[in-house]
């Protein structure tokens, strides 16, 4: 009850500066979401490192761990395969440019992203 009660107040931050610290405490680990994107698309995670994939999982998996993970774009690039860490931003801009496109997409990674967080609820 502690700990629920705990997540409740982080996750609704009163003030900006809060926002850091309940990223933190709600954030899932960037394995964690690699592997999770990588069953759900029944590939193997190393896929996502191949460089000038077109893949839509590789898309999804970034925008996911961006938004779920403290990763910062730095230590997001070396999992995609990329030299630049602004790179990584092509590939959430890929995934949110298909997600204004289709609502069948956008609804696809928000199921992902759903169960997800259902997975890692409980982790404490």
């Amino acid at each position: 009850a502690f700990v629920e009660r705990i997540k409740a107040l982080m996750k609704n931050p009163k003030y900006v500066d809060e926002v850091p610290l309940a990223r933190r405490l709600s954030s899932v680990p960037l394995v964690k979401v690699l592997q999770f994107v990588a069953d759900h698309y029944r590939v193997d995670p190393a896929c996502f490192a191949v460089k000038h994939s077109k893949e839509s999982s590789r898309d999804v998996a970034a925008w996911l761990a961006r938004r779920v993970t403290t990763a910062t774009l730095r230590e997001l690039s070396f999992p995609f395969g990329l030299r630049h860490p602004d790179s990584v931003r092509n590939l959430i801009r890929r995934a949110e440019h298909a997600m204004a496109k289709s609502k069948r997409f956008r609804k696809k990674v928000d199921e992902i992203l759903r169960r997800l967080q259902e997975n890692t609820e409980n982790r404490v």
